[in-house]
């Protein structure tokens, strides 16, 4: 399978090449007031409302700051996947979803016996494998996952459109 990989600070990762709608430097985002912390704001894209993630808030590491380098991650929504992501058993969400990240990286193939399983203290949560990638590590996300982001009393980070 292909992924699709960027950075978090110096940390690299990656999500199915399927899932992804389009990668875009598009960076007029709005803040919500009240929202989420992990909400950067909303995007309009053209003519859509795209709730936008801000993946370094998500992971608890450190939040993405805009730079010139940032980019913007759009997510398919399930829907619109295709015949070969379900096949594959991959999902995202019903709403379209966009993750802001520090920097992106090169397509990657992974072949199924080159992936490790995630590390048993992160066995279940947002990690769904890790691959040996020339020196460095690359560290597979759940999309299922990042769209299922939920505060703590249950309500979804989505915005609808």
């Amino acid at each position: 399978m292909q992924y699709a990989t960027f950075y978090i600070d110096e940390a690299l990762y990656g999500i199915p090449i399927l899932t992804v709608r389009e990668i875009s430097r598009f960076f007029d985002i709005t803040p919500i007031q009240g929202a989420d912390e992990r909400i950067e704001g909303l995007l309009n894209l053209r003519g859509q409302i795209v709730t936008v993630l801000n993946l370094g808030r998500c992971l608890h590491t450190i939040p993405v700051p805009l730079s010139e380098k940032s980019r913007i991650i759009i997510l398919k929504t399930d829907e619109t996947l295709t015949a070969e992501a379900a096949t594959a058993g991959i999902s995202t969400s019903p709403d379209t979803l966009a993750l802001l990240v520090s920097s992106i990286g090169d397509v990657v193939d992974a072949e199924d016996n080159s992936i490790e399983p995630p590390p048993p203290h992160l066995s279940g949560t947002y990690v769904s494998g890790i691959v040996q990638h020339g020196s460095e590590l690359l560290t597979l996300l759940s999309t299922e996952w990042l769209c299922a982001l939920e505060e703590d009393d249950g309500i979804p980070l989505t915005v609808k459109s």
